[in-house]
């Protein structure tokens, strides 16, 4: 259900667990993220990978809306679907193949390959590539024969999409089922009650929670970045300031990634209750001490 899936801007929160700790996971295929795709999804083909045995009747299913990502009675009906541009026989391609190892077919033997355009819905699989890692704060949606950061895969994963101009997806955005999320740590504990999980309804429905106050250590951790931090032309701070400070005083210093959502003002009321993290704490320490260390030396200099 739609509701199994929150943002890793919602999920990092609601566990107390930062998004990097996601993101690592995911990195080693620990823990599934997916895409969500709505309305204003871009266009796409979709690449099938469909077995031999099934291949009789696989055209005409797909032709008739009666295949898995159309038809409602499709077990993933709930999760996502794919639909078809029409006239869809026009643009229908069907290959035979031959896998002779183990990669894109579903086994050794022939298989039938079938592309065709349409949009996607719904959350799909979304799979790292080997440069995944070196990417801050979005990624490029390829597929398995371009360069980019995530395929993007349906439950199925020898079925992806291919995108014609470039799409990208905002590394917060990704999302997780709160039951793997729960299966990997174990240890964490949801911040949301289920009680409250029912007063939202659908997702995003937010009306009847009670708005949430920061604690004020967000607003100080905030408020010493962007004071101690020098700034560039544009009066911002250069954040990557902080990241290398703390790598010589942390033994696990946070990337530029989080210390640039630390960066951001924290709203005066927000539906997410979020959580205070050692991590934090530490940070916040050390850069008061440095930032008082500072002062102090420029006291000292002008006395």
């Amino acid at each position: 259900m739609a509701q199994d899936f929150y943002s890793l801007q919602e999920m990092a929160p609601r566990f107390g667990v930062d998004a990097d700790v996601f993101i690592k996971a995911w990195l080693d295929e620990k823990l599934p993220l997916y895409i969500h795709f709505g309305s204003d999804s871009p266009p796409c083909t979709i690449r099938r990978c469909i077995p031999r045995q099934l291949h009789e009747y696989a055209r005409d299913d797909i032709l008739y809306g009666r295949d898995l990502y159309q038809s409602k009675d499709s077990p993933d009906h709930d999760t996502l679907i794919f639909i078809p541009e029409h006239p869809l026989s026009a643009h229908l391609e069907v290959k035979a193949q031959y896998e002779l190892e183990e990669g894109a077919g579903p086994g050794l033997g022939a298989y039938y390959e079938y592309r065709y355009r349409g949009s996607a819905r719904g959350y799909w699989l979304a799979k790292p590539t080997s440069v995944t890692h070196l990417s801050q704060g979005r990624y490029l949606l390829t597929d398995k024969d371009s360069v980019g950061d995530v395929t993007v895969h349906a439950l199925d994963i020898f079925d992806y999409l291919i995108f014609s101009k470039p799409a990208y997806i905002l590394q917060l955005s990704l999302f997780a089922r709160v039951n793997e999320v729960r299966e990997l740590f174990p240890d964490v504990s949801d911040s949301v009650t289920e009680e409250k999980i029912n007063l939202m309804g659908n997702i995003g429905d937010t009306s009847a929670l009670t708005k949430k106050r920061p604690a004020k250590m967000f607003f100080a951790l905030y408020l010493i970045i962007h004071e101690w931090c020098a700034k560039n032309k544009k009066g911002e701070p250069t954040l990557s300031n902080v990241v290398d400070y703390l790598k010589t005083v942390c033994d696990k210093s946070p990337e530029l990634g989080t210390i640039t959502r630390w960066a951001e003002r924290p709203e005066l009321e927000s539906n997410i209750e979020k959580r205070w993290m050692p991590r934090q704490e530490i940070a916040l320490y050390f850069l008061l001490r440095v930032y008082c260390e500072e002062k102090k030396s420029e006291n000292h200099h002008w006395q």
